[in-house]
Protein backbone atom coordinates (compact mmCIF):
# COMPACT_ATOMS: atom_id res chain seq x y z
CA UNK A 1 0.00 0.00 0.00
CA UNK A 2 2.98 2.20 -0.37
CA UNK A 3 0.95 4.29 -3.38
CA UNK A 4 -1.53 5.15 -0.74
CA UNK A 5 0.88 6.70 1.60
CA UNK A 6 -0.65 4.88 4.35
CA UNK A 7 1.60 5.85 7.39
CA UNK A 8 1.77 9.63 6.38
CA UNK A 9 -2.03 9.60 5.72
CA UNK A 10 -3.19 8.65 9.07
CA UNK A 11 -0.44 10.73 11.04
CA UNK A 12 -3.66 13.19 11.44
CA UNK A 13 -7.63 12.35 11.37
CA UNK A 14 -9.41 15.34 10.28
CA UNK A 15 -12.96 14.44 10.67
CA UNK A 16 -16.17 16.23 12.01
CA UNK A 17 -18.88 18.51 11.15
CA UNK A 18 -22.39 18.71 10.94
CA UNK A 19 -23.92 15.36 10.81
CA UNK A 20 -25.10 14.88 7.00
CA UNK A 21 -27.46 12.00 5.99
CA UNK A 22 -25.76 9.63 4.82
CA UNK A 23 -26.33 8.61 1.13
CA UNK A 24 -27.03 5.59 -0.88
CA UNK A 25 -23.87 3.25 -0.79
CA UNK A 26 -23.35 1.58 -4.41
CA UNK A 27 -23.85 -2.25 -4.54
CA UNK A 28 -20.95 -4.49 -5.36
CA UNK A 29 -22.31 -4.85 -8.95
CA UNK A 30 -22.73 -1.24 -9.41
CA UNK A 31 -18.87 -1.22 -8.00
CA UNK A 32 -17.89 -3.48 -10.61
CA UNK A 33 -19.85 -1.66 -13.09
CA UNK A 34 -18.37 1.48 -12.63
CA UNK A 35 -15.15 -0.05 -12.37
CA UNK A 36 -15.44 -1.74 -15.89
CA UNK A 37 -15.89 1.61 -17.55
CA UNK A 38 -12.33 1.91 -17.37
CA UNK A 39 -9.83 0.06 -18.90
CA UNK A 40 -6.74 -0.74 -17.50
CA UNK A 41 -3.70 0.28 -18.98
CA UNK A 42 -0.03 -0.53 -18.02
CA UNK A 43 2.39 2.68 -19.03
CA UNK A 44 6.01 0.94 -19.22
CA UNK A 45 9.17 2.62 -20.17
CA UNK A 46 12.67 1.59 -21.13
CA UNK A 47 14.83 3.49 -18.51
CA UNK A 48 17.99 1.86 -19.83
CA UNK A 49 18.94 4.98 -22.24
CA UNK A 50 19.16 7.29 -19.04
CA UNK A 51 22.66 7.35 -17.17
CA UNK A 52 22.82 5.65 -13.11
CA UNK A 53 22.67 9.45 -12.26
CA UNK A 54 19.40 10.25 -13.49
CA UNK A 55 17.44 6.77 -12.58
CA UNK A 56 19.11 7.28 -9.12
CA UNK A 57 16.78 10.62 -8.90
CA UNK A 58 13.81 8.86 -10.18
CA UNK A 59 12.90 6.87 -7.62
CA UNK A 60 13.73 9.62 -5.29
CA UNK A 61 11.23 11.51 -6.54
CA UNK A 62 8.99 8.00 -7.18
CA UNK A 63 8.55 8.60 -3.36
CA UNK A 64 8.13 12.51 -3.06
CA UNK A 65 4.71 11.48 -5.56
CA UNK A 66 3.89 9.29 -3.23
CA UNK A 67 3.85 12.00 -0.38
CA UNK A 68 1.86 14.18 -2.74
CA UNK A 69 -0.64 11.56 -2.48
CA UNK A 70 -0.89 11.09 0.92
CA UNK A 71 -1.26 14.56 1.15
CA UNK A 72 -3.93 15.01 -1.37
CA UNK A 73 -5.94 12.64 0.33
CA UNK A 74 -5.85 14.56 3.53
CA UNK A 75 -7.10 17.70 1.92
CA UNK A 76 -9.73 15.49 -0.29
CA UNK A 77 -11.25 14.43 3.46
CA UNK A 78 -10.06 14.22 7.37
CA UNK A 79 -11.43 10.82 7.01
CA UNK A 80 -9.54 9.15 4.48
CA UNK A 81 -7.37 7.35 6.55
CA UNK A 82 -9.75 5.40 9.16
CA UNK A 83 -12.07 4.01 6.15
CA UNK A 84 -8.44 2.84 4.10
CA UNK A 85 -7.84 1.42 7.68
CA UNK A 86 -11.32 -0.32 8.07
CA UNK A 87 -10.99 -1.64 4.09
CA UNK A 88 -8.04 -3.19 4.92
CA UNK A 89 -8.72 -5.22 8.27
CA UNK A 90 -11.83 -6.47 6.00
CA UNK A 91 -11.55 -10.12 5.31
CA UNK A 92 -9.97 -10.94 2.33
CA UNK A 93 -13.14 -10.71 -0.81
CA UNK A 94 -13.38 -9.46 -4.32
CA UNK A 95 -15.24 -6.87 -2.89
CA UNK A 96 -12.46 -5.62 -0.62
CA UNK A 97 -10.31 -5.59 -3.20
CA UNK A 98 -12.50 -3.77 -5.74
CA UNK A 99 -12.84 -0.88 -3.10
CA UNK A 100 -9.33 -0.98 -2.20
CA UNK A 101 -8.53 -0.31 -6.17
CA UNK A 102 -11.33 1.87 -6.22
CA UNK A 103 -10.59 3.70 -3.18
CA UNK A 104 -6.55 4.60 -4.49
CA UNK A 105 -7.87 6.03 -7.66
CA UNK A 106 -10.75 8.10 -6.65
CA UNK A 107 -8.93 9.24 -4.02
CA UNK A 108 -11.36 8.33 -1.18
CA UNK A 109 -14.65 6.15 -0.80
CA UNK A 110 -16.60 8.32 -3.47
CA UNK A 111 -16.99 7.24 -7.10
CA UNK A 112 -15.80 10.64 -8.61
CA UNK A 113 -17.30 9.90 -12.05
CA UNK A 114 -20.93 8.21 -10.57
CA UNK A 115 -21.82 11.63 -9.04
CA UNK A 116 -19.58 11.06 -6.29
CA UNK A 117 -21.85 8.24 -4.86
CA UNK A 118 -19.78 6.08 -1.89
CA UNK A 119 -19.01 2.80 -2.46
CA UNK A 120 -17.74 2.41 1.23
CA UNK A 121 -20.78 2.40 4.38
CA UNK A 122 -20.81 4.88 6.86
CA UNK A 123 -19.48 8.14 4.75
CA UNK A 124 -21.62 10.98 4.96
CA UNK A 125 -21.54 13.07 0.98
CA UNK A 126 -17.96 13.97 -0.51
CA UNK A 127 -17.11 17.59 1.24
CA UNK A 128 -17.51 20.53 -1.52
CA UNK A 129 -14.21 21.82 -0.21
CA UNK A 130 -12.58 19.38 0.91
CA UNK A 131 -10.17 19.69 4.38
CA UNK A 132 -9.11 23.44 3.44
CA UNK A 133 -11.80 25.06 6.00
CA UNK A 134 -12.96 24.24 9.47
CA UNK A 135 -15.34 20.97 9.56
CA UNK A 136 -18.24 23.31 11.57
CA UNK A 137 -17.73 25.95 9.09
CA UNK A 138 -19.81 27.56 6.70
CA UNK A 139 -19.11 29.11 3.22
CA UNK A 140 -21.42 31.98 4.41
CA UNK A 141 -19.36 32.26 7.32
CA UNK A 142 -16.07 32.30 5.75
CA UNK A 143 -16.97 34.51 2.91
CA UNK A 144 -18.55 36.85 5.88
CA UNK A 145 -14.79 36.71 7.68
CA UNK A 146 -13.41 37.86 4.44
CA UNK A 147 -15.15 40.63 4.04
CA UNK A 148 -14.02 42.01 7.77
CA UNK A 149 -10.07 41.54 6.39
CA UNK A 150 -7.53 43.92 4.55
CA UNK A 151 -4.27 44.19 3.67
CA UNK A 152 -1.65 41.12 4.46
CA UNK A 153 -4.58 39.46 6.24
CA UNK A 154 -6.84 39.45 3.20
CA UNK A 155 -4.28 38.17 0.77
CA UNK A 156 -3.25 35.81 3.14
CA UNK A 157 -6.85 34.22 3.73
CA UNK A 158 -7.20 34.08 0.02
CA UNK A 159 -3.56 32.76 -0.91
CA UNK A 160 -3.44 29.56 -3.04
CA UNK A 161 -1.46 27.95 -0.37
CA UNK A 162 -2.99 28.52 3.20
CA UNK A 163 -6.00 26.28 4.98
CA UNK A 164 -8.49 28.30 7.06
CA UNK A 165 -8.34 27.04 10.72
CA UNK A 166 -10.10 28.25 13.71
CA UNK A 167 -8.10 29.93 16.77
CA UNK A 168 -8.75 28.51 20.38
CA UNK A 169 -11.45 31.73 20.59
CA UNK A 170 -13.09 30.44 17.55
CA UNK A 171 -12.03 33.06 15.30
CA UNK A 172 -11.01 32.05 11.85
CA UNK A 173 -7.64 32.28 10.57
CA UNK A 174 -5.33 31.57 7.74
CA UNK A 175 -2.63 29.10 8.36
CA UNK A 176 0.43 28.24 5.73
CA UNK A 177 0.75 25.24 3.68
CA UNK A 178 4.12 24.65 5.92
CA UNK A 179 2.46 24.33 9.42
CA UNK A 180 -0.51 22.68 8.47
CA UNK A 181 1.60 19.75 6.79
CA UNK A 182 5.00 20.04 8.30
CA UNK A 183 5.96 16.70 8.60
CA UNK A 184 4.78 15.61 5.17
CA UNK A 185 6.43 18.52 3.20
CA UNK A 186 9.52 18.10 5.56
CA UNK A 187 9.42 14.57 3.94
CA UNK A 188 8.94 15.79 0.55
CA UNK A 189 11.62 18.95 0.74
CA UNK A 190 14.22 15.68 1.89
CA UNK A 191 13.50 13.34 -1.11
CA UNK A 192 13.82 16.76 -3.95
CA UNK A 193 16.95 17.38 -2.10
CA UNK A 194 18.31 13.65 -2.33
CA UNK A 195 17.19 13.73 -6.12
CA UNK A 196 18.87 17.20 -6.64
CA UNK A 197 21.96 15.79 -5.39
CA UNK A 198 21.74 12.52 -7.84
CA UNK A 199 20.81 14.23 -10.85
CA UNK A 200 23.86 15.30 -13.35
CA UNK A 201 21.11 17.88 -15.00
CA UNK A 202 21.90 21.88 -13.87
CA UNK A 203 18.20 22.90 -14.19
CA UNK A 204 16.66 19.96 -12.58
CA UNK A 205 18.88 20.33 -9.65
CA UNK A 206 18.09 24.00 -9.44
CA UNK A 207 13.90 23.28 -9.58
CA UNK A 208 14.28 20.64 -6.98
CA UNK A 209 16.11 22.75 -4.56
CA UNK A 210 13.85 25.61 -4.65
CA UNK A 211 10.93 23.41 -4.85
CA UNK A 212 12.25 21.78 -1.87
CA UNK A 213 12.93 24.91 -0.08
CA UNK A 214 9.10 26.19 -0.94
CA UNK A 215 7.82 23.25 0.96
CA UNK A 216 9.36 24.60 4.06
CA UNK A 217 8.79 28.10 3.54
CA UNK A 218 5.53 28.31 1.57
CA UNK A 219 6.95 30.59 -1.08
CA UNK A 220 6.16 29.35 -4.14
CA UNK A 221 6.88 32.00 -7.09
CA UNK A 222 10.39 30.74 -7.35
CA UNK A 223 10.46 27.08 -7.75
CA UNK A 224 7.32 27.60 -10.09
CA UNK A 225 9.57 30.04 -12.11
CA UNK A 226 12.11 27.43 -11.81
CA UNK A 227 10.02 24.73 -13.77
CA UNK A 228 9.30 27.09 -16.55
CA UNK A 229 13.38 27.18 -17.52
CA UNK A 230 13.47 23.26 -16.86
CA UNK A 231 15.57 21.63 -19.37
CA UNK A 232 15.80 18.29 -18.62
CA UNK A 233 15.45 14.72 -19.77
CA UNK A 234 12.95 14.33 -16.15
CA UNK A 235 10.18 16.48 -16.30
CA UNK A 236 8.60 16.95 -12.74
CA UNK A 237 5.30 19.40 -11.61
CA UNK A 238 5.26 18.38 -7.81
CA UNK A 239 3.14 20.49 -5.24
CA UNK A 240 0.12 22.22 -4.92
CA UNK A 241 -1.06 23.84 -8.22
CA UNK A 242 -4.63 23.03 -9.04
CA UNK A 243 -7.55 24.57 -7.02
CA UNK A 244 -10.63 22.37 -8.91
CA UNK A 245 -10.76 20.67 -4.93
CA UNK A 246 -11.75 23.97 -3.19
CA UNK A 247 -15.57 24.23 -4.05
CA UNK A 248 -16.24 27.50 -1.93
CA UNK A 249 -13.18 30.34 -2.67
CA UNK A 250 -11.57 28.35 -5.90
CA UNK A 251 -8.36 29.58 -4.62
CA UNK A 252 -6.65 26.70 -1.83
CA UNK A 253 -4.77 24.21 -4.22
CA UNK A 254 -4.29 20.64 -3.97
CA UNK A 255 -1.17 18.25 -3.96
CA UNK A 256 -0.14 16.25 -7.35
CA UNK A 257 2.63 15.40 -8.83
CA UNK A 258 3.45 14.50 -12.41
CA UNK A 259 6.81 12.70 -13.55
CA UNK A 260 7.56 12.29 -16.83
CA UNK A 261 10.69 11.83 -19.51
CA UNK A 262 10.91 14.30 -22.16
CA UNK A 263 10.28 13.02 -26.38
CA UNK A 264 12.87 15.25 -27.75
CA UNK A 265 11.55 14.17 -31.63
CA UNK A 266 7.85 14.73 -30.77
CA UNK A 267 8.74 18.09 -29.15
CA UNK A 268 10.73 19.31 -31.75
CA UNK A 269 7.51 19.42 -33.86
CA UNK A 270 5.39 21.63 -31.55
CA UNK A 271 8.22 23.62 -30.47
CA UNK A 272 7.72 26.53 -32.66
CA UNK A 273 4.51 27.48 -31.44
CA UNK A 274 5.62 28.40 -28.59
CA UNK A 275 6.81 31.55 -30.70
CA UNK A 276 3.41 32.48 -31.88
CA UNK A 277 1.92 33.04 -27.82
CA UNK A 278 3.17 36.74 -27.63
CA UNK A 279 1.18 36.80 -30.94
CA UNK A 280 -1.72 35.39 -30.22
CA UNK A 281 -1.90 37.02 -26.89
CA UNK A 282 -1.87 40.93 -28.83
CA UNK A 283 -4.31 39.76 -31.84
CA UNK A 284 -7.03 38.11 -29.26
CA UNK A 285 -10.41 39.46 -30.13
CA UNK A 286 -11.06 41.63 -27.29
CA UNK A 287 -10.42 44.71 -25.26
CA UNK A 288 -6.86 44.84 -24.52
CA UNK A 289 -7.95 45.11 -20.54
CA UNK A 290 -9.70 41.39 -21.17
CA UNK A 291 -6.41 39.79 -22.41
CA UNK A 292 -4.42 39.90 -19.43
CA UNK A 293 -0.58 40.62 -18.92
CA UNK A 294 1.18 40.16 -21.70
CA UNK A 295 3.60 36.44 -21.52
CA UNK A 296 7.06 37.99 -20.38
CA UNK A 297 8.75 35.52 -22.18
CA UNK A 298 8.29 32.35 -24.26
CA UNK A 299 7.65 29.22 -21.98
CA UNK A 300 8.49 25.87 -23.67
CA UNK A 301 6.33 23.29 -24.81
CA UNK A 302 6.87 19.67 -24.59
CA UNK A 303 5.91 16.43 -25.50
CA UNK A 304 5.99 14.11 -22.68
CA UNK A 305 5.34 10.22 -21.30
CA UNK A 306 3.79 10.07 -18.34
CA UNK A 307 5.64 8.22 -16.06
CA UNK A 308 3.86 8.35 -12.46
CA UNK A 309 1.13 10.54 -11.36
CA UNK A 310 -0.50 10.82 -7.99
CA UNK A 311 -2.55 12.95 -5.75
CA UNK A 312 -4.67 15.53 -7.75
CA UNK A 313 -3.36 14.74 -11.05
CA UNK A 314 -4.75 10.95 -10.60
CA UNK A 315 -7.91 11.03 -9.21
CA UNK A 316 -10.39 9.27 -11.66
CA UNK A 317 -8.86 10.45 -14.82
CA UNK A 318 -6.09 9.74 -17.08
CA UNK A 319 -3.78 13.34 -17.33
CA UNK A 320 -3.16 14.29 -21.16
CA UNK A 321 -1.19 17.17 -19.56
CA UNK A 322 -0.41 20.68 -17.80
CA UNK A 323 -0.42 24.34 -18.59
CA UNK A 324 2.07 25.56 -15.74
CA UNK A 325 2.23 27.96 -13.28
CA UNK A 326 -1.28 28.68 -12.50
CA UNK A 327 -0.05 31.98 -10.26
CA UNK A 328 -0.24 35.01 -11.63
CA UNK A 329 2.94 36.25 -10.29
CA UNK A 330 5.39 32.93 -11.70
CA UNK A 331 3.44 33.52 -15.02
CA UNK A 332 5.96 36.67 -15.45
CA UNK A 333 8.30 34.53 -16.34
CA UNK A 334 6.31 32.37 -18.73
CA UNK A 335 4.16 29.49 -18.88
CA UNK A 336 5.14 25.70 -19.44
CA UNK A 337 3.09 23.16 -21.20
CA UNK A 338 3.20 19.55 -21.67
CA UNK A 339 1.17 17.30 -23.38
CA UNK A 340 1.72 13.15 -22.40
CA UNK A 341 1.85 11.32 -25.44
CA UNK A 342 1.72 7.89 -24.29
CA UNK A 343 -1.53 8.35 -22.10
CA UNK A 344 -3.21 10.37 -25.10
CA UNK A 345 -2.07 7.24 -27.61
CA UNK A 346 -3.48 4.44 -24.78
CA UNK A 347 -7.19 6.38 -25.52
CA UNK A 348 -6.46 7.08 -29.35
CA UNK A 349 -8.75 4.07 -30.33
CA UNK A 350 -11.89 5.35 -28.45
CA UNK A 351 -11.01 8.25 -30.10
CA UNK A 352 -10.83 7.39 -33.54
CA UNK A 353 -14.55 5.82 -32.72
CA UNK A 354 -15.73 8.57 -31.37
CA UNK A 355 -14.83 10.31 -34.82
CA UNK A 356 -16.04 7.98 -37.12
CA UNK A 357 -19.36 7.75 -34.88
CA UNK A 358 -20.12 11.33 -35.02
CA UNK A 359 -18.30 13.41 -37.41
CA UNK A 360 -19.08 13.33 -40.85
CA UNK A 361 -17.40 11.25 -43.41
CA UNK A 362 -14.99 13.95 -44.95
CA UNK A 363 -13.79 15.08 -41.33
CA UNK A 364 -13.60 12.30 -39.18
CA UNK A 365 -9.90 11.65 -40.11
CA UNK A 366 -8.17 11.88 -36.92
CA UNK A 367 -4.37 11.49 -36.27
CA UNK A 368 -2.70 11.08 -32.50
CA UNK A 369 -0.37 14.15 -33.65
CA UNK A 370 -3.71 16.63 -34.12
CA UNK A 371 -4.61 15.25 -30.64
CA UNK A 372 -1.47 15.84 -29.20
CA UNK A 373 -1.22 19.09 -30.52
CA UNK A 374 -5.09 19.92 -30.05
CA UNK A 375 -3.97 19.22 -26.11
CA UNK A 376 -0.96 21.17 -26.44
CA UNK A 377 -3.02 24.46 -27.48
CA UNK A 378 -5.42 24.25 -24.94
CA UNK A 379 -2.73 23.92 -22.23
CA UNK A 380 -0.93 26.74 -23.65
CA UNK A 381 -3.66 29.07 -23.28
CA UNK A 382 -4.17 28.10 -19.59
CA UNK A 383 -1.49 31.43 -18.95
CA UNK A 384 -3.18 33.83 -21.35
CA UNK A 385 -6.39 35.58 -19.88
CA UNK A 386 -7.42 38.40 -16.52
CA UNK A 387 -5.29 37.76 -13.73
CA UNK A 388 -7.20 40.32 -11.55
CA UNK A 389 -10.17 42.59 -11.28
CA UNK A 390 -10.38 45.47 -13.63
CA UNK A 391 -10.50 47.67 -10.48
CA UNK A 392 -7.21 45.41 -9.23
CA UNK A 393 -9.48 44.76 -5.96
CA UNK A 394 -8.41 41.19 -6.38
CA UNK A 395 -7.89 38.23 -8.31
CA UNK A 396 -10.47 36.65 -10.76
CA UNK A 397 -9.28 33.30 -9.11
CA UNK A 398 -11.05 34.93 -6.15
CA UNK A 399 -13.63 36.72 -7.34
CA UNK A 400 -14.96 33.19 -9.69
CA UNK A 401 -15.06 31.14 -6.07
CA UNK A 402 -16.18 27.65 -6.67
CA UNK A 403 -16.24 28.39 -10.21
CA UNK A 404 -13.00 29.65 -10.97
CA UNK A 405 -11.75 26.16 -11.87
CA UNK A 406 -14.78 25.74 -14.57
CA UNK A 407 -14.39 29.48 -15.68
CA UNK A 408 -10.52 28.76 -16.59
CA UNK A 409 -10.91 25.50 -18.48
CA UNK A 410 -13.91 27.27 -20.86
CA UNK A 411 -11.41 30.11 -21.08
CA UNK A 412 -8.72 28.02 -22.19
CA UNK A 413 -10.85 26.19 -24.39
CA UNK A 414 -12.19 28.88 -26.08
CA UNK A 415 -9.13 30.39 -26.72
CA UNK A 416 -7.42 27.34 -28.56
CA UNK A 417 -10.97 27.36 -30.79
CA UNK A 418 -9.63 30.61 -31.55
CA UNK A 419 -6.17 30.75 -32.34
CA UNK A 420 -6.61 27.70 -34.38
CA UNK A 421 -8.68 30.08 -36.64
CA UNK A 422 -6.08 33.31 -36.34
CA UNK A 423 -3.11 30.62 -36.92
CA UNK A 424 -5.26 29.68 -40.40
CA UNK A 425 -5.69 33.16 -41.55
CA UNK A 426 -2.02 34.17 -40.61
CA UNK A 427 -0.89 31.06 -42.56
CA UNK A 428 0.99 29.30 -39.45
CA UNK A 429 -1.19 26.28 -40.13
CA UNK A 430 -3.10 25.30 -43.63
CA UNK A 431 -6.92 25.17 -44.34
CA UNK A 432 -6.51 21.75 -44.25
CA UNK A 433 -4.72 21.49 -40.56
CA UNK A 434 -7.14 24.28 -39.06
CA UNK A 435 -10.04 22.01 -39.99
CA UNK A 436 -8.88 18.95 -38.88
CA UNK A 437 -7.75 20.52 -35.54
CA UNK A 438 -11.30 21.96 -35.40
CA UNK A 439 -12.67 17.87 -35.53
CA UNK A 440 -10.10 17.31 -33.27
CA UNK A 441 -11.25 19.63 -30.68
CA UNK A 442 -15.20 18.37 -31.45
CA UNK A 443 -14.16 14.63 -30.86
CA UNK A 444 -12.03 15.39 -27.77
CA UNK A 445 -15.24 17.51 -26.22
CA UNK A 446 -17.52 15.06 -26.90
CA UNK A 447 -15.31 12.65 -24.97
CA UNK A 448 -16.02 14.48 -22.11
CA UNK A 449 -19.43 15.14 -22.90
CA UNK A 450 -20.35 11.39 -22.85
CA UNK A 451 -19.20 10.79 -19.38
CA UNK A 452 -21.87 13.60 -17.97
CA UNK A 453 -19.56 14.25 -14.90
CA UNK A 454 -20.37 17.83 -14.60
CA UNK A 455 -18.49 18.01 -11.58
CA UNK A 456 -15.68 17.79 -13.87
CA UNK A 457 -14.26 20.67 -15.11
CA UNK A 458 -13.19 19.55 -18.14
CA UNK A 459 -16.70 18.22 -19.08
CA UNK A 460 -18.53 21.08 -17.58
CA UNK A 461 -16.64 23.30 -19.78
CA UNK A 462 -17.11 20.80 -22.67
CA UNK A 463 -21.00 20.61 -22.78
CA UNK A 464 -21.12 24.65 -22.78
CA UNK A 465 -19.17 25.13 -25.84
CA UNK A 466 -21.04 22.14 -28.00
CA UNK A 467 -24.44 23.43 -26.45
CA UNK A 468 -23.20 27.36 -27.29
CA UNK A 469 -22.29 26.03 -31.26
CA UNK A 470 -24.81 24.22 -32.03
CA UNK A 471 -27.14 27.23 -30.76
CA UNK A 472 -25.04 29.68 -32.64
CA UNK A 473 -25.48 27.57 -35.65
CA UNK A 474 -21.41 26.94 -35.78
CA UNK A 475 -21.86 23.30 -35.78
CA UNK A 476 -24.96 21.49 -36.61
CA UNK A 477 -26.48 17.85 -37.73
CA UNK A 478 -26.79 16.63 -41.24
CA UNK A 479 -29.52 14.82 -42.74
CA UNK A 480 -27.03 11.62 -41.98
CA UNK A 481 -26.98 12.47 -38.42
CA UNK A 482 -23.88 13.35 -38.50
CA UNK A 483 -22.07 16.49 -37.04
CA UNK A 484 -20.73 19.06 -39.27
CA UNK A 485 -18.95 22.49 -39.25
CA UNK A 486 -18.54 25.86 -40.88
CA UNK A 487 -14.50 27.30 -39.81
CA UNK A 488 -16.30 30.63 -40.04
CA UNK A 489 -19.53 29.94 -37.90
CA UNK A 490 -16.99 28.46 -35.05
CA UNK A 491 -14.99 31.91 -35.01
CA UNK A 492 -17.96 34.14 -35.15
CA UNK A 493 -19.37 32.24 -32.59
CA UNK A 494 -16.07 31.50 -29.56
CA UNK A 495 -15.73 35.16 -30.09
CA UNK A 496 -18.64 36.09 -28.41
CA UNK A 497 -18.68 33.37 -25.95
CA UNK A 498 -15.04 34.75 -25.12
CA UNK A 499 -16.08 38.20 -24.70
CA UNK A 500 -19.30 36.97 -22.71
CA UNK A 501 -16.80 35.37 -20.05
CA UNK A 502 -14.03 37.58 -19.93
CA UNK A 503 -15.95 40.58 -19.40
CA UNK A 504 -17.78 38.57 -16.59
CA UNK A 505 -14.45 37.72 -15.23
CA UNK A 506 -12.54 40.58 -15.26
CA UNK A 507 -15.42 42.77 -13.57
CA UNK A 508 -15.76 39.55 -10.99
CA UNK A 509 -19.82 38.92 -11.92
CA UNK A 510 -19.85 35.53 -10.89
CA UNK A 511 -23.57 35.56 -11.28
CA UNK A 512 -23.25 35.71 -14.74
CA UNK A 513 -20.72 32.95 -14.97
CA UNK A 514 -23.07 30.85 -12.92
CA UNK A 515 -25.86 31.90 -15.30
CA UNK A 516 -22.98 30.07 -18.27
CA UNK A 517 -22.87 26.77 -16.50
CA UNK A 518 -26.92 26.83 -15.78
CA UNK A 519 -27.07 25.57 -19.05
CA UNK A 520 -26.07 22.25 -18.46
CA UNK A 521 -28.93 21.49 -16.24
CA UNK A 522 -30.80 20.15 -19.42
CA UNK A 523 -28.17 18.50 -22.16
CA UNK A 524 -29.24 20.37 -25.89
CA UNK A 525 -31.53 18.17 -27.94
CA UNK A 526 -29.29 17.62 -31.07
CA UNK A 527 -26.47 17.43 -28.55
CA UNK A 528 -28.03 14.17 -26.59
CA UNK A 529 -28.55 12.70 -30.57
CA UNK A 530 -25.13 12.95 -31.02
CA UNK A 531 -23.86 11.28 -27.39
CA UNK A 532 -25.95 8.46 -27.53
CA UNK A 533 -23.68 7.27 -30.82
CA UNK A 534 -21.29 7.09 -28.55
CA UNK A 535 -22.61 4.09 -26.83
CA UNK A 536 -20.46 1.19 -26.44
CA UNK A 537 -17.10 2.77 -27.54
CA UNK A 538 -13.62 1.68 -25.74
CA UNK A 539 -13.73 1.80 -22.25
CA UNK A 540 -11.09 4.99 -21.32
CA UNK A 541 -8.24 4.22 -19.71
CA UNK A 542 -6.86 3.90 -16.49
CA UNK A 543 -3.42 3.98 -16.20
CA UNK A 544 -1.29 1.41 -14.12
CA UNK A 545 2.57 3.04 -13.56
CA UNK A 546 3.99 -0.24 -14.07
CA UNK A 547 7.64 1.29 -14.52
CA UNK A 548 7.08 3.73 -11.79
CA UNK A 549 5.97 1.36 -9.38
CA UNK A 550 9.07 -1.11 -9.47
CA UNK A 551 11.68 1.43 -9.30
CA UNK A 552 11.40 2.43 -5.29
CA UNK A 553 10.17 -0.74 -2.52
Amino acid sequence: MSRLGLGLLTAVVFVGGPAQPEPEVMTSRQLRTAMDRFAPVELRMDLTRLPETERAALGKLVEACRVMDALYLRQEWGGNGAVLQRLLAEPSSTLKADRLEWFRWNKGPWSVNDGAAPFVEGVAAKPQAGTFYPPDATKAEVMTWLETLRGDERKAAESSYTVIRRKPDGRLSAVPYSVEYQPELARAAALLRDAAKATAQPTLRSLLEKRAQAFLSNAYTESDAALVLLDSSIDVAVGPYEPDEDGWLGAKTAFECLLALRDDESTKQVATLAAQLPILHQRLPVAPALRGPAPAQLGPILVLDLLYATGEADQARAPGGYGLPNDPEATRAGTRTAVYRNVLGASFPATEQIALRTLEPKRARLTLEDVVLDVAMVRMMDGMGPRMLSDGSRSVTTAMQELAARAAQLRSMLMELWAVGDLVERGIFSQEKGSALYSTFLVLTLGRAEARNFNATSTAASVLILTRLLKDGAIWISSEGRLDFGSERIAVSVRKQLAELLNAQVSGNVASVRSMFSELSTIDTDLERILRRLKGLPPPRRPIYVTAEKLTP
